[in-house]
């Protein structure tokens, strides 16, 4: 089923703004998202650093790019694949009985714990991101209007 083009649009841009939001305090705080990350218990600790360098700068150029309309298959792939990674690293942790925070849009201590509650949220996500998957096209795009008429 085609979703009509401006619905397409929102989504995009929904799903980028979240990817944006959720890198910055990454960003401001890369020691702090490496603690999140070592929470997790799930990398070697020889991996806690680059990945809680790069990850969130990963979220944020997709994020970007996805509100420029540029590459926004590409784009939203990754972040589908991002969000069932980090969905997938909340299952464990809950299984395993750990109390964590989910580093998922604040590092302090008051952010969003790794819940079921969580875990829903981004189902959701993965929902968005594979409907904006499946609802674009391969290659570049610069402008809504040219983006639409490349949608049909």
């Amino acid at each position: 089923m085609k979703l009509p083009p401006i619905l397409n649009h929102l989504f995009r841009i929904l799903l980028g703004g979240i990817f944006i939001y959720a890198s910055l305090d990454k960003i401001w705080e890369p020691a702090l998202f490496a603690k999140t990350i070592y929470n997790y218990r799930l990398l070697p600790d020889l991996l806690l650093h680059p990945v809680a360098i790069l990850l969130p700068w990963l979220e944020l150029i997709t994020g970007i790019m996805l509100l420029a309309n540029f590459f926004p298959k590409t784009s939203a792939l990754v972040q589908l694949i991002l969000i069932s990674v980090f969905t997938l690293a909340i299952i464990t942790a809950i299984s395993r009985g750990l109390d964590i925070q989910c580093g998922c849009f604040s590092l302090d201590a008051s952010g969003t714990r790794a819940t079921w509650w969580k875990v829903g949220e981004n189902l959701l996500l993965i929902a968005l991101a594979a409907v904006v998957v499946m609802q674009t096209r391969l290659g570049m795009h610069y402008s809504l209007a040219q983006s639409a008429d490349q949608s049909d």
